[in-house]
């Protein structure tokens, strides 16, 4: 199997915010689940995961 490339947080949330929020949500928890515990970059990745899961809870409650 190839190893995954090193990618830095801030290239990933690059790429990211070219997505719709459930994809981004699905990939960033694709990337944290498949990112070593070592890797700096994953506590960035996991920070704005939970930023797009609050934003997303709070459309959902606005909608109601």
């Amino acid at each position: 199997m190839k190893p995954a490339p090193r990618l830095d947080a801030a290239a990933v949330i690059g790429r990211l915010k070219l997505l719709p929020r459930r994809h981004r949500i699905a990939h960033l928890r694709a990337l944290l689940r498949r990112s070593p515990a070592c890797w700096l970059a994953r506590e960035q990745l996991a920070a704005l995961l939970r930023g797009q899961m609050i934003t997303q809870a709070a459309n959902e409650n606005r909608a109601t």
